[in-house]
């Protein structure tokens, strides 16, 4: 941010704040804000600047030192809190897309015609998506027959689609409320706002499960546009079990692995840390060799408790 790199660490358990540290690199200085660390009875603080150690007093044992600089208004904080606030986005399909903000933003011409355009270059045939704003009362969900009082701003779409007769030739549209849309469709129309909003704002977007809903060739085509010039300011950190994404345009430092130990601990490493990957980035499949087991990072099916159950003549009672 404003030419200068942040790296900030945290660690924490379920009462308190173990460790938290905040460097600043510029291109000549390497700076050491803070470090604060728990040694079992009480905080040490390092800190060179004199206003940030008399704030130390204030900072609760499961509150970051980060976030009470910022009350503060200490510049290096506010910048490091704007990026985690606008700058960070997690696509989570758990919440309700109708009152999300980006998908309020179709009420606005300029921002609709640029996701109509990715929408059709996805071949979906949509011709025009209609955004209006509507209410609703909080359903309660803890199981009592009264709704709650509370009213809920959101926005309902409805998406218009080119309608033909039975020689094939245009003769209008018809409507379809999102709502009985099929799932790709959302989350196709989910994603396209996300990256024309995204476009030159410097975000970080993580999206869990990418190929979900999707054809090979969307996530490639979304893919695509991720690694263009529209998007060069912007970082897309996504997950995927689509194998053959792996052979994709993509630099060997940007596809991550997964694997899970015996003890159930996820280790996270690059294939640009496999040694024998100077060769040519055409003359290998990745997705081929990841299939062999050479990369790891893949199940370990139980093949003995597999033959017993495939072998099972019944299934026993529960």
């Amino acid at each position: 941010m404003d030419g200068a790199l942040y790296d900030y660490e945290i660690q924490y358990n379920a009462s308190q704040v173990l460790y938290e540290r905040l460097v600043k690199t510029n291109k000549s200085l390497k700076e050491e804000l803070f470090v604060r660390q728990w040694d079992g009875t009480e905080y040490s603080y390092e800190t060179f600047q004199t206003a940030s150690q008399e704030l130390t007093k204030y900072t609760r044992n499961n509150t970051a030192f980060l976030s009470v600089l910022h009350v503060f208004n200490d510049p290096d904080a506010l910048k490091i809190f704007d990026w985690f606030l606008h700058k960070i986005l997690f696509l989570d399909e758990a919440n309700r897309l109708s009152n999300h903000p980006l998908i309020r933003k179709l009420e606005e011409e300029p921002f609709k015609k640029e996701v109509i355009k990715l929408l059709k270059i996805a071949d979906l045939s949509i011709q025009d998506v209609t955004a209006r704003r509507v209410e609703r009362r909080e359903k309660n969900t803890i199981g009592y027959e009264f709704d709650s009082s509370e009213v809920i701003q959101e926005v309902d779409i409805d998406l218009h689609y080119l309608s033909f007769d039975e020689a094939g030739a245009p003769i209008g549209t018809e409507t379809i409320n999102w709502t009985m849309d099929s799932k790709g469709t959302v989350r196709m129309l989910h994603l396209a706002c996300v990256m024309v909003d995204a476009y030159n704002k410097g975000k970080t977007i993580f999206i869990d499960e990418f190929d979900t809903a999707f054809h090979v060739s969307i996530c490639e085509f979304l893919m695509a546009i991720m690694n263009s010039k529209r998007n060069s300011s912007n970082q897309f950190v996504v997950t995927s079990h689509e194998i053959e994404l792996l052979d994709q345009p993509l630099r060997s430092d940007q596809i991550w692995f997964v694997n899970k130990s015996f003890k159930n601990e996820s280790e996270l490493y690059s294939l640009f840390d496999f040694a024998d990957l100077q060769k040519k980035r055409g003359d290998l499949s990745y997705a081929k060799r990841y299939m062999k087991g050479e990369f790891g990072a893949t199940p370990v099916i139980n093949e003995y408790l597999s033959e017993q159950y495939l072998e099972e003549a019944e299934v026993s009672e529960q």
